[in-house]
Formats: C-alpha cells, sequence, structure tokens
C-alpha cells in the first residue's frame, strides 16, 4: 500500500513539475521562494541521480518548514534548524560552504538587502537525500 501511495505521490509531483516548468522556467519551482531557486537548481545540476529534481528538493523543503529560516520559526522543539531540518548531528556530517564564505548554516544567512540566502542548506539536503535512498 505505501509503494502504492509513494508511486502516486510521485506521479503527481512529476505532472506538477512539467506544467511548472512551462510557468515559471524554474524546473518546477512555482511558488518556490525567489532566494531558493537559484540554489535548488544548482543542488539539482550537481546531483547525478535523475530522481533528483528541482520539484523533490522544494517539496522537501515545503513539507519540513514551508521555506521558513529565521531561527524563531525554522528550529523545532527537538533542535532541528533551518528551512532542511537539520538536526546538529546531522549537520556536522552534511554540512557545506557551498559559496566559499567561510561560513556554514543550516539557515542559511540574511543579508539585509538581499534576504535569507539558503546556499549551505540545498547541496546538504540533496546530499543526504542522496544518502538515505541508497
Amino acid at each position: 500500500m505505501a509503494a502504492s501511495i509513494g508511486l502516486v505521490v510521485m506521479v503527481i509531483i512529476d505532472s506538477d513539475a512539467a506544467a511548472a516548468e512551462m510557468a515559471d522556467g524554474g524546473g518546477g519551482l512555482r511558488g518556490v521562494p525567489a532566494e531558493f531557486r537559484p540554489w535548488i537548481l544548482k543542488a539539482d545540476a550537481a546531483c547525478p541521480e535523475p530522481e533528483m529534481t528541482p520539484a523533490l528538493l522544494a517539496s522537501q523543503l515545503w513539507a519540513e518548514s514551508k521555506f521558513k529560516t529565521s531561527r524563531k520559526e525554522a528550529t523545532s522543539g527537538a533542535g532541528a534548524r533551518g528551512p532542511a531540518q537539520f538536526i546538529p548531528d546531522t549537520w556536522a556530517t552534511w554540512g557545506v560552504d557551498s559559496d566559499g564564505n567561510g561560513v556554514t548554516s543550516p539557515l542559511g544567512h540574511r543579508r539585509r538587502r538581499h534576504g535569507t540566502r539558503p546556499h549551505d542548506v540545498l547541496p546538504a539536503q540533496a546530499g543526504q537525500s542522496l544518502r538515505v535512498r541508497r
């Protein structure tokens, strides 16, 4: 039964992704905050697995946090942090400094004029998701 539900969910996501690609040109990222889109696409491009898609990465972020990035909104009672809800031990393994600024943060970092940049979160999320799938 669970496999059937998973198949139905994947078909719906794939169908929606194709429609959204035509609508926004962003790999099925309609409704995704603009600050997340380039990082989702970059993480997807770096991933060799065809199962990893921009729509899948975005749906994981939506399920985990609804794209929340503030410390208050994106920290769970169990200590998971950021839009991908990494717990500290998992972040210690998968966290990366993807933009070379010398800082890794599961919350991304906030720039006064440019909003939140979830630059470190997406490559970590993609890498950790692939590892779990294998």
